[in-house]
């Protein structure tokens, strides 16, 4: 970070501080400020790895996205916000309510299956709970989202996310949770 990124950083923190002190909600911070301040801090994440079975294969549904860091197939997930319920599938249901808006889905079971530290993410610093999501309710294929195998993953994935679905798929062929050792960072 310059020293010019560094005094906006300030002034930034300046105009959040303010109204809080007044008794107020926070103020605005810079885009870049955010950037830096998210590279110097953990953010917690949940990427959800939504399942079902179908003809008694286990899939996985990935989405779309494009935007100026990603250009790819991804688990829907978010970064953990204060506003989010407090319960793990709480939280679950209020990001799939946001992301399958309309489709009337709901939580039946959430399985913690990996945490994951990702230092290469491009705009943060994230330590993400890869969770594994059942369901009720149907979500269709679309051009921008599609049901997929392990074996049937879109070439062009985000990062890491094919890694999620093969976590998750090798904890529901184990049944049991994946074990983490300095050999199996990603868990065996």
């Amino acid at each position: 970070m310059n020293a010019e990124s560094i005094k906006r950083f300030k002034e930034s923190l300046e105009l959040v501080a303010l109204p809080v002190k007044k008794g107020g909600c926070g103020g605005w911070i810079p885009e870049e400020c955010m950037e830096a301040f998210y590279k110097l801090i953990v953010t917690p994440f949940y990427e959800l790895v939504l399942h079902r079975k179908r003809g008694g294969a286990d899939e996985f549904l990935v989405t779309y996205r494009k935007d100026k860091c990603w250009d790819g197939f991804h688990a829907s997930g978010s970064m953990l916000k204060s506003n989010h319920p407090p319960d793990p599938a709480g939280i679950v249901q209020a990001l799939m309510d946001k992301e399958f808006s309309g489709l009337g889905l709901l939580v039946t079971e959430v399985r913690i299956v990996a945490p994951f530290k990702w230092p290469e993410h491009p705009w943060c610093n994230p330590s993400v709970d890869v969770l594994l999501v059942d369901f009720d309710g149907v979500v269709p294929d679309t051009p921008d989202r599609r049901w997929v195998t392990s074996s049937t993953l879109p070439k062009n994935m985000v990062p890491n996310h094919g890694m999620y679905i093969r976590q998750c798929e090798q904890m529901l062929l184990q049944g049991t949770p994946l074990v983490f050792t300095k050999e199996h960072p990603y868990g065996v």
